[in-house]
């Protein structure tokens, strides 16, 4: 980069620049099972993921769901079966390592909407 002072003297600036991988986590608050190709399935997103354990219970702490892969999300089924969880808010707990190798925890609530 060439530049000038105040007084009109010309200058070089060099610098070299690093930039780092990153690490970054969303969890949506409600998905929508219903069969018209939206919102299927919940899950997080994020990039700079090396971990993911994500683990759903009912408002009564009955399981229902978990999982290891960020790409498999739930699908609003009880424990993996045929029948769909009613139209409610469920609490989710997503243990993360990321590629830095920190840990990170969230606990919240999703709703599924029918």
């Amino acid at each position: 980069m060439y530049t000038n002072n105040t007084y009109g003297c010309a200058d070089t600036a060099k610098a070299d620049v690093k930039i780092d991988p990153e690490f970054t986590f969303y969890v949506p608050d409600a998905f929508s099972p219903n069969g018209d190709g939206l919102n299927e399935t919940f899950t997080g997103k994020g990039i700079g993921i090396a971990e993911y354990d994500m683990v759903i219970y009912d408002r009564w702490g009955m399981f229902l769901f978990e999982t290891h892969d960020l790409y498999k999300g739930w699908d609003g089924t009880v424990n993996g079966g045929d029948k769909l969880a009613q139209q409610d808010t469920y609490v989710y707990v997503i243990k993360i390592t990321d590629i830095f190798k920190n840990n990170h925890s969230y606990l919240g609530r999703v709703t599924l909407l029918k």
